[in-house]
């Protein structure tokens, strides 16, 4: 039942959104470094292809920050920025490229913009995935989202360095998110606890407050929020085969017989 629920969801957000442009011809990988790490709030967004490929990696250069904003929902998001001597770990997941466009959509005009990392700056955990990432270079191109540096104070969501961490918090709820996907990602490809550690230092939490909205969770894409979304579409459709639906093969039912 709850693979059923998933999938009516993951169709629904195919549906609901509008394309852009998005490369051919190449094996395409974004670097998932917050929600996207986990596979139950990624694929909500696009499935996961059918031959997946996935590679933990670090992209180095870059760190964790938390200054975006999301007024909407209140919360802190988590956003990555260049910083020499620094590293973002994360999760490499190939997409199709007709669905690229999906999660530009998903990471929004306002919150981030997407970059094309060069292939120095991705190290991967596994020796055998470093073999397969750069055996054909040309072949291959990866992408992150980093913060769009567009003031708070001037329309946008981004939190400078002068803004109250005791005011804007990081909810619970997309914390959890965050933290189980480095679990996942750990336990899936035999990590055991490297991966987990790298979130644990990069991850930048010691200076910021957390509101615990475990009992009524924020954050959209938390599991519980998902089921409930999922619920409510089930019963619309339960609702629309009952009604509408049974009360228009009956037209067509007494059509044909008439003809």
């Amino acid at each position: 039942m709850l693979n059923n629920i998933f999938a009516i969801v993951i169709l629904y957000s195919l549906l609901t959104t509008s394309a852009m442009a998005s490369p051919e011809g190449k094996s395409v990988f974004i670097v998932g470094y917050g929600s996207l790490m986990l596979s139950l709030t990624r694929t909500v967004t696009a499935p996961d292809v059918a031959d997946q490929t996935l590679i933990p990696v670090r992209i180095n250069g870059y760190e964790r920050s938390w200054n975006l904003w999301l007024e909407q929902y209140d919360m802190r998001m988590l956003a990555a920025e260049e910083k020499p001597g620094r590293f973002v770990n994360g999760l490499a997941y190939r997409v199709n490229s007709h669905d690229l466009w999906r999660f530009d959509a998903r990471e929004g005009h306002r919150h981030y913009r997407r970059i094309r990392l060069p292939l120095s700056a991705v190290e991967p955990y596994n020796p055998q995935d470093s073999r397969w990432l750069f055996e054909h270079p040309d072949e291959i191109e990866i992408y992150m989202y980093v913060a769009l540096k567009h003031d708070i104070a001037d329309g946008g969501n981004y939190l400078g360095n002068g803004y109250d961490h005791m005011n804007k918090k990081i909810t619970r709820s997309y914390l959890d998110v965050v933290l189980a996907g480095c679990m996942e990602v750990d336990d899936r490809n035999q990590l055991h606890g490297r991966f987990i550690g790298d979130c644990h230092i990069s991850m930048g939490l010691r200076k910021y407050h957390i509101d615990d909205d475990r009992q009524k969770p924020r954050y959209p894409r938390a599991p519980v929020n998902l089921l409930d979304s999922a619920r409510k579409r089930v019963r619309e459709l339960e609702d629309y085969l009952e009604q509408d639906w049974s009360t228009y093969m009956n037209r067509m039912n007494t059509v044909c017989d008439n003809s």
